[in-house]
This record gives structure tokens, sequence and C-alpha cells, in this order.
């Protein structure tokens, strides 16, 4: 989905649509953000399975290259500073969908279940456990799928650790739902890390459910993981 780039959020920072170019740039940024991540760590530190290596790691920037090409084709996802912090966010004012709209819907999916496949068993299990018990709760404490339509879901958020402090997830974030707030729009979003939990409740959000991961699996001997579902409801502008 196209923006309008070179917008000046109310944090200062320039807030643009992620070009193509740019998408190497942000998946490398992905990975990064998430490197120590609870739940994605959880997802990948599978026994017997080290996703490691010069190699491995730029297989995995590229695979979220293509994820993120495919993304931009129905989704907002908007960038500061080149691919340095990221957001996706649906939907905004998208419209009514298209053929190709679902061809592209196809092939997120698919592609997601490939990659999945390529997991070892255990992590395929963990994967659905994850995202399954988050579905789950998100249906619980904010509707099911026909009720989240006319929502804005910010889907994923991150920002590299070398350009950490300089705001630019607040300002991408603020972005998100100021246009929210235009179109009269709740927002919801899943944190799979508690320690960003403040970070969304200062911009807003309400903490309205958790769900926890790896406290019934026997090859996963740390303390469980928490995913945190949060809502924000629109202001009036």
């Amino acid at each position: 989905m196209s923006e309008k780039a070179g917008v000046t959020s109310s944090q200062g920072a320039d807030v643009a649509a992620l070009t193509y170019g740019q998408a190497y740039t942000a998946a490398k940024t992905w990975h990064a953000a998430m490197e120590k991540d609870p739940i994605f760590v959880y997802m990948r530190e599978v026994p017997g399975y080290k996703p490691r290596g010069p190699l491995m790691m730029h297989l995995r920037i590229l695979a979220t290259m293509v994820l993120l090409w495919l993304r931009m084709q129905r989704k907002l996802v908007l960038t500061i500073n080149g691919g340095q912090s990221l957001i996706i966010a649906e939907p905004v004012n998208l419209g009514k969908k298209k053929i190709l709209d679902y061809l592209f819907d196809w092939a997120v999916m698919f592609f997601l279940w490939c990659m999945n496949k390529l997991r070892p068993r255990e992590g395929q299990k963990r994967w659905a456990e994850v995202y399954g018990k988050l579905d789950e709760a998100t249906t619980r404490y904010i509707g099911d799928a026909d009720r989240r339509k006319g929502m804005v879901h910010v889907a994923a958020l991150g920002t590299h650790p070398a350009a950490q402090g300089k705001r630019y997830g607040g300002a991408l974030l603020d972005y998100v739902t100021a246009m929210a707030d235009k179109n009269g729009q709740t927002t919801h979003l899943e944190s799979s890390n508690p320690l960003n939990v403040p970070f969304y409740r200062r911009h807003g959000f309400v903490v309205v459910g958790e769900v926890s991961a790896g406290d019934d699996n026997p090859c996963w001997t740390r303390s469980p993981v928490r995913g945190t579902i949060l809502v924000r409801k629109p202001k009036e502008t």
C-alpha cells in the first residue's frame, strides 16, 4: 500500500513509506530488534537446532525481505531513516479488496507456511502454540475477525538496537494511531516482550489480556514467556 512519504511526525521524525530498496535494511532491523525478544527466543532456540552462521542469517534476512515486499502490497509499512525503524499496520482505509489483493494475502500465508515447515518439529509446535494462543486471546479480549475489521492492527514494530533511544518507534506508532484517531478507529496489538508494555501505555494503550507459552513444554527449561494484548481507543480529533 502506498503512503505519502516524507511526513514529519509529532516527535519530529520523518515517517515515510518503506520502499522496495529499503526492505533488506528493514529486514536486518527486524532480526536485530527481535534477537533477544522472549517469545522469538522461545520459538527459535529449539534443542538440536542452531539457525546461526552468516549464511543462515543471510537467508533468514532475505526471507524476511520477501515477506516485507508481500506485506507492502496490502498493509501499511512505514519506516524512519531508511529501514532503521519500521511498523506494519492494517487496515487504514485500505478500501475494498480486489482479486489481486486476495492473491497477495494467499501468497503471504503460503510463504509463512513454507518457512514454518523448514523449522524442526519442536519449532513448528512452538510456533503453533504461540500464535494459536495469541489469536485465541485476541478473539477473547477484543473480538472475532468480523469485529476487528473496523480496527487498526499493529502487526509489527521494531527499531534496530543501534538506532534505539531516538524515539523512532514512538514516532511511527503515533503516526499510525493519529490516522486511526482521524478515522475513529480502535488500535490493537500484541506485545511479545513485557518490558515494552510501559512504552505502549505511554502511547495510550491499555492491557486487556495476557498469554503464556512454554509453561507446559518439557523441552523448555526456562521460565514461561508472556505475550500481552493491548488496545487503544480513538481520541477525538
